[in-house]
């Protein structure tokens, strides 16, 4: 930023701000290799733990439904050297907009209430764990679970957001709508597809933070100012 700043000729500077969590991505490769093989569309979530060059092998489990915290409980066990799936199966990858175009009214209206109800009932079956979608990765982590699986879909075309990992030794990815969906019927249907998983990263510890400021003088009122502020966004992916 600063040397941008300098090639338009407008004097900046670093100015250190605090401190904050290093990391460095490297490779994710993530496969199905049970029922059969199938390179699938995902990647590592920041701040993921690295496998240390290695894939990691498990089947994939659904996070179930749930009476109550207690039941939760004594399901947890079950999720060791597994990957749990904790995300909610999209019922269509069609952006609303893309519906309203080429679909009928009652189409829309009726994909719409059943998402609508679909994603209540998930929320409630994250609920009845007594955890939240930010805890929950952690109490698998301890329960032995090889790592978590998310699909967090952004409402558009192949376009999911990537934010943060909440575990710190094993591997949590985001998976595609698409794959994902089909990793999840899968083991609806009675299947238990295997999937392999390396996320390479770095652990950088803790380092300096800073903010940039640029100061360009006005003519007519150079005591005053004007701010204008920006960010270099930390999810990489």
């Amino acid at each position: 930023a600063v040397k941008k700043y300098t090639e338009w000729g407008i004097t900046a500077r670093n100015e250190k701000w605090g401190e904050w969590k290093g990391w460095e991505r490297g490779v994710s490769h993530i496969d199905m290799i049970y029922p059969r093989i199938r390179t699938l569309e995902a990647t590592q979530l920041a701040w993921c733990p690295s496998t240390n060059g290695k894939a990691v092998l498990g089947e994939l489990v659904i996070l179930p439904e749930f009476a109550d915290s207690l039941a939760f409980q004594k399901w947890l066990p079950a999720v060791k050297g597994k990957f749990v799936m904790i995300s909610m199966p999209q019922p269509t990858g069609r952006p609303d907009y893309n519906w309203k175009e080429f679909g009928t009214t009652e189409s829309f209206d009726k994909m719409k209430a059943d998402r609508t109800a679909q994603t209540d009932a998930w929320t409630k079956r994250i609920a009845n764990t007594g955890k939240t979608t930010r805890t929950l990765p952690a109490v698998l982590e301890k329960a032995g679970a090889a790592g978590i699986v998310t699909s967090n879909w952004s409402r558009g075309f192949g376009v999911n957001k990537i934010f943060q990992a909440r575990t710190a030794k094993i591997p949590t990815i985001d998976v595609a709508l698409e794959d994902y969906g089909m990793l999840y019927r899968l083991n609806e249907s009675g299947i238990k597809p295997r999937i392999s998983v390396r996320t390479d990263s770095k652990d950088l510890g803790i380092v300096p933070t800073f903010n940039t400021l640029a100061e360009s003088k006005g003519t007519e009122k150079p005591e005053e100012y004007v701010m204008l502020s920006c960010h270099f966004d930390s999810w990489d992916g």
